[in-house]
């Protein structure tokens, strides 16, 4: 058994590649990678440390023709950026891997340290810590289409005086960003527009966004991640840090997954490291992740940051209009050093047109008109980044902002079923029922269900985004309740005309889980596959309401025996406080299943809340293999704003008979969760287990189990991170499966 890759980031595997991995391919590619790694760390080890960190990105030129840039950012006082580097491209899925040389682009080297005038940097001769940008690009030709790219550059060695990872100056750096070119072959991956700002203050409270975007207009999720050496395996971090804190703050370090705002205020001096990572979504698919790995130097200082407003003076950095309509508002900046001036620039979405009007003066303000039309009308916010500076000495006072525009369609008619007035109908439209459950308001006059648009007044009470509780009521009777989702089920699928609105973004805060109670089965054979919200290692903390699709092979799941049902559980329980809807379309393979509470309380949950009972057919022709697939997840609170989630899927082997299927029989079926595992990993067994074992992959046995209960914790968190096996003794015999254990 071969674990290829098991130090690459969890986010370029998946279970069902796990599954499918071919022992030849992965060894090649893997001799491919030492060999890399070893070139690298001896061409790198007489190099001083001079890289603060950097990001890849890629653009879509055409078929298999991408454009591959990677940034760098460089301590001037190190020694001079290479004319060239190195990226490296590598699928384990098709067996693939080559390297491109990325040539350093004319003119770059731009200085972007925030020092105030006539300060000298050690880009420039002077001694103040200097910072340059480097920009590297190649073109080339995929050699296939694959669901699993990783693209990487590594670097030798960190700055040794780094203070959140043990002994810094033995690890390198590594920068990554994946591509599904396989499913998605037209995409351009995530970038960064906003510079990172390198310099902190302590007791101050900074307000950091990169500035992340995406050409394609997918949804992005931004998150902190574990900076990794060049190997690909995660640091070790320094007491007090880890992945999501790393850096002493207090309060602890906000991100915020929808904008990017990241919220600080570091109590210690000191230079960290930080991993920005960004993942990309299309209808609810993880297509593409990149990240930013950037060392960060923190310095007392008694200068007073910079800020701004919000919009119009309020506070608020969310707005919204109705398309066709034009917005205008304005971003006031301010600074409690009375000496101070301050200066706004303003990032605005790549497919808008703003007019942005500067007024200057000494507090620096600026005005945003943005005319809109339907063609703009959006699920997701449209994020303009703003950045403000002072005039501080030596180093600028900085901040970063997003502004959220959302284009709403403002619909004034009510379509019955349509309860977000996102102008479809479909598995969301229970949420809201959810969130407005008991309100009451105007009854619509000739109120129906049929699929037409219906007059009705205002309510005046409105969900998270802006959408008038009319639409929520949609049987028309005054009262928002259960008789609500008729509607929804009689004219589900249906569309107005020009529906515009994609999918909203979903983001990598919370996990979602498919679990099949078996990794094989034949004709007429019966398994459960359970939908798990959260873990015990990481629940949702807070939750009202979840719509998600699971999606299965029609060709061998027996749609009259089969079915999806919500069961008690941290969620809820259904009819009580539990409003439920399932809606399956055994012809296209796959179930629309929505679970929203009434009750107006969030809850946490690291539970299952729904179980498939799966039956396969009696006449299964040949073996395959049945993925379950999680897609258009979607959660809510209870105030109506969206919770996100990532998928995470499994699979089950069929085979046309069941004679010497390994892992049909109860005695052999059980199954590890969460796996990937990181401190804890459970078995769950129909069958008694007299012992569990793991082992490395050569076979050193790490610990073993005896008289193990099913649903039984498991401490692995003395492993080193990687891939083991995971062995079950029992009266039938030994069965394995593999652990992959990742931090």
């Amino acid at each position: 058994m071969v674990c290829l890759y098991c130090g690459i980031p969890t986010s370029t595997k998946n279970s069902q590649q796990e599954k499918t991995h071919n022992p030849s391919t992965m060894k090649r590619t893997l001799n491919f990678f030492i060999g890399v790694m070893t070139t690298l760390l001896m061409s790198f080890q007489a190099n001083a440390s001079h890289i603060m960190g950097g990001d890849v990105s890629y653009s879509w030129l055409g078929g298999n023709d991408y454009q591959f840039e990677l940034t760098l950012y460089r301590d001037c006082s190190g020694i001079p950026a290479p004319a060239n580097f190195f990226l490296y491209m590598s699928s384990q899925s098709c067996g693939l891997s080559d390297t491109l040389t990325l040539t350093q682009v004319n003119g770059t080297g731009q200085e972007i340290t925030p020092i105030c005038p006539g300060v000298q940097s050690t880009c420039n001769g002077g001694t103040a810590m200097g910072v340059q940008k480097y920009v590297y690009q190649a073109t080339t030709t995929l050699a296939g289409n694959c669901s699993d790219w990783v693209f990487y550059s590594t670097d030798c060695c960190r700055n040794a005086s780094i203070t959140n990872i043990l002994t810094p100056g033995s690890y390198g750096i590594y920068i990554s960003a994946t591509l599904d070119n396989l499913n998605f072959p037209f995409n351009n991956s995530p970038s960064f527009g906003n510079d990172p700002i390198v310099f902190l203050t302590t007791g101050s409270t900074h307000t950091i966004n990169n500035g992340a975007f995406d050409l394609d207009g997918d949804s992005l999720a931004i998150s902190l991640t574990s900076a990794l050496d060049m190997t690909g395996y995660s640091v070790n971090y320094a007491s007090g840090f880890s992945p999501t804190n790393p850096i002493m703050s207090s309060p602890a370090m906000v991100t915020n997954p929808f904008n990017g705002d990241i919220t600080v205020t570091p109590t210690q001096m000191g230079v960290d490291v930080v991993v920005y990572k960004v993942d990309e979504y299309r209808n609810g698919q993880l297509i593409s992740s990149v990240s930013r790995d950037i060392q960060v130097i923190i310095n007392n200082s008694t200068n007073q940051l910079p800020s701004i407003s919000g919009i119009n003076g309020s506070g608020s950095f969310v707005t919204s209009v109705c398309a066709g309509n034009t917005l205008q508002f304005t971003i006031q900046s301010s600074d409690a050093d009375a000496v101070d001036s301050t200066f706004i620039s303003i990032q605005s979405p790549g497919n808008l047109n703003p007019s942005i009007l500067s007024f200057g003066g000494q507090q620096d303000s600026v005005s945003i008109t943005l005319p809109t039309d339907t063609s703009m009308i959006s699920a997701q916010a449209y994020i303009f980044y703003i950045t403000v500076n002072d005039n501080a000495c030596p180093y600028k006072g900085q901040q970063q902002y997003a502004i959220e525009v959302y284009i709403n369609a403002c619909s004034q008619d009510v379509w019955p079923g349509d309860a977000n007035s996102d102008l479809t109908c479909d598995l969301y439209d229970l949420l809201p029922i959810g969130v407005a459950y008991g309100a009451s308001g105007p009854v619509r006059s000739g109120a129906s269900t049929t699929w037409v648009a219906q007059p009705s007044t205002d309510w005046g009470q409105t969900l998270a985004s802006s959408v008038d509780y009319k639409h929520v009521d949609c049987n028309g009777d005054g009262i928002i309740d259960a008789n609500d989702t008729t509607a929804i089920g009689l004219n589900y699928g249906q569309t107005h005309p020009l529906r515009l609105a994609p999918m909203p973004s979903i983001d990598a805060v919370n996990n979602i889980y498919l679990i099949a109670s078996r990794d094989s089965a034949g004709p007429s054979d019966t398994f459960a596959v359970q939908t798990v919200l959260g873990s015990s290692m990481n629940p949702v903390s807070a939750i009202y309401g979840i719509a998600f699709r699971v999606e299965f092979s029609p060709t061998v799941v027996d749609s009259t025996a089969s079915s999806l049902q919500f069961i008690n559980s941290s969620l809820g329980t259904p009819g009580t406080d539990l409003l439920t809807f399932v809606r399956p379309n055994w012809a296209a393979g796959f179930i629309d299943a929505v679970a929203v509470r009434t009750d107006h309380s969030n809850v946490s949950s690291d539970s299952t809340i729904s179980l498939f009972d799966v039956v396969i057919i009696d006449n299964v022709s040949a073996r395959m293999t049945c993925n379950f697939r999680l897609s258009k997840v979607r959660g809510i609170m209870n105030d109506g704003t969206i919770q996100n989630f990532v998928p995470i899927d499994d699979s089950v082997n069929i085979a046309s008979s069941t004679t010497g299927i390994a892992g049909v029989d109860a005695a052999s079926n059980f199954f590890a969760f969460p796996n990937p595992a990181r401190d804890i990993v459970t078995l769950y067994s129909k069958a008694e287990i007299n012992a569990v074992s793991i082992l490395d992959l050569t076979g050193k046995q790490m610990m073993k189990i005896r008289n193990y209960t099913s649903g039984t914790s498991i401490d692995v968190s003395s492993l080193p991170q990687g891939c083991y096996i995971l062995r079950t003794e029992n009266n039938s015999g030994l069965h394995q499966k593999l652990l992959n254990i990742t931090r």
